[in-house]
């Protein structure tokens, strides 16, 4: 493509998405952007894409307060729930409904998970319109939402992920053609250190839980990159530490607004 043509796509925003592993360094690396940015006075906005979001939130707080009357849930998760609630938890209130009963629930859980992405890219497309960032710092983003609902729908023996992978890239392809978008995924070849930070970010976290879901990622990451290359425009660039991650973006934004940083 002609740079004319990439200028006239970019000439509103440019969308950064910064993806990885849990605990690769993904929050801080965009942080850290997001702070360069404003130092450097580019008007930038910073957003986290993870996949469940607002109605899933709602609905999964709902099940798990009436499980928890119905003493269907262990008081070991009762805490965890209670700590969930005040922030000090990143396990998802799905995870606290007894397996059986949510592989029940999969699909309102999937209409729920279609209307609540679709919120967030809408809300997402609203907040650019008004405040007209030059910059969106999205923190995990596409390759992570992916992820995240593979997960959850396999490890249930359900399909509907595929339905919920085509709505995502549905998406995914609308951005592309509106934005110049990046996607920066920090794949650091050393599962083992990561799993050393996730352990020691996450302790309520089993240590079984953290290993799989790695394995997981790193067994899909390149399946997941494999298909998001078929998006149009969409660039993707693997990098395997957030250092370089942040020294290219910073240099793609040189580029773009021809401004030193």
């Amino acid at each position: 493509m002609a740079e004319a043509d990439v200028r006239t796509r970019i000439k509103n925003t440019v969308v950064i998405n910064v993806g990885g592993p849990p605990a690769a360094g993904k929050t801080t690396t965009s942080r850290i952007l997001a702070y360069i940015l404003k130092k450097y006075d580019i008007k930038s906005y910073y957003t986290q894409l993870t996949g469940f979001h607002y109605l899933s939130f709602i609905f999964s707080k709902f099940i798990c307060v009436i499980f928890k009357l119905l003493r269907k849930i262990s008081l070991q998760a009762q805490i965890l729930l209670r700590r969930h609630s005040r922030g000090a938890s990143k396990i998802h209130p799905y995870d606290f409904i007894p397996f059986e009963y949510s592989k029940r629930l999969l699909k309102i859980i999937y209409v729920i998970e279609i209307i609540s992405i679709y919120i967030k890219l809408l809300v997402l497309f609203v907040k650019i319109k008004v405040l007209k960032p030059k910059i969106i710092i999205v923190d995990e983003g596409f390759p992570n939402v992916i992820f995240n609902y593979i997960l959850f729908f396999r490890t249930r023996n359900s399909s509907l992920y595929i339905k919920m992978i085509k709505h995502i890239v549905q998406q995914l392809i609308i951005f592309s053609r509106n934005f110049d978008v990046t996607v920066m995924v920090i794949y650091q070849p050393n599962i083992y250190d990561i799993f050393e930070k996730r352990v020691k970010r996450d302790p309520d976290i089993p240590k079984s839980v953290i290993m799989g879901t790695l394995y997981w990622y790193y067994a899909l990451l390149p399946h997941i990159i494999a298909l998001l290359k078929t998006v149009p425009y969409l660039k993707i660039v693997e990098v395997d530490n957030t250092k370089y991650c942040i020294s290219y973006v910073l240099a793609l934004i040189s580029h773009y607004f021809k401004k030193y940083i």
